[in-house]
């Protein structure tokens, strides 16, 4: 936390890397969606909606793809993980639905399989949920940490700071690497979708939600890879 105004705290998030500061994105959030603690994540979610379970079984709750989770040692034939109080939510979730964190690097396989999970989702500026809606740079920043890979949070970041990139036509462009599209009237990137091949991609977009598209029918501007090949 770096500052408090009111009922507002100022933050760092260390994992979403950000050009507007090198420790992490910032931004503010309510003082009250603050839990303090010392613990490391154990777990990720890897499905599209990890339900929470009260101590009677009950679904109370859910968690998006890709939260982060203090819980119980994960062994043996156990069912299920026990969050953590400091984890801020009651109850248990699936092992099914979490592996152990950091997730391990897969490929581009997995970043297409998991486009299945935003498939008519709203479109939420700010938003990386799989449950209630997220924007474009949200949906890529999310879906490439289901493959273990860790991109930046924001669209121009994802192209700048991308081990290999480029401007030109899609020849050099594979199925699972990002496309990058800027209005002809400004500067800096401000659209991010997932090549799917063939000319296509995903991504969410104002007024359209999560929908697939023509490349060459937006102010395409150039491709990222986070891949080797």
């Amino acid at each position: 936390m770096l500052e408090r105004s009111g009922v507002w705290a100022r933050i760092i998030l260390p994992l979403q890397a950000s050009s507007l500061d090198e420790r992490g994105y910032p931004g503010w959030v309510l003082q009250e969606s603050l839990i303090a603690s010392s613990d490391q994540p154990r777990y990720q979610v890897i499905a599209a909606r990890a339900p929470i379970t009260d101590q009677l079984g009950r679904v109370c709750g859910e968690l998006p793809l890709g939260a982060l989770l203090c819980g119980s040692e994960m062994g043996g034939d156990a069912e299920v993980v026990h969050l953590r109080d400091t984890a801020g939510l009651p109850g248990s979730v699936r092992v099914a639905d979490i592996a152990p964190w950091p997730v391990a690097v897969t490929g581009r396989d997995t970043v297409l399989s998991t486009l299945d999970v935003w498939r008519s989702l709203p479109y939420v500026w700010g938003g990386t949920s799989s449950c209630t809606g997220t924007d474009c740079s949200g949906l890529v920043y999310r879906t490439y940490g289901r493959a273990g890979i860790v991109v930046p949070r924001d669209a121009h970041d994802q192209f700048s700071m991308a081990p290999r990139r480029g401007e030109g036509d899609l020849a050099d462009v594979l199925p699972g690497d990002l496309v990058f599209f800027r209005h002809p009237t400004e500067d800096e990137i401000s659209h991010v979708g997932v090549y799917l091949g063939h000319g296509m991609y995903l991504s969410a977009k104002r007024k359209r939600n999560v929908c697939i598209d023509p490349v060459l029918d937006d102010p395409y501007c150039g491709w990222a890879s986070y891949f080797d090949a």
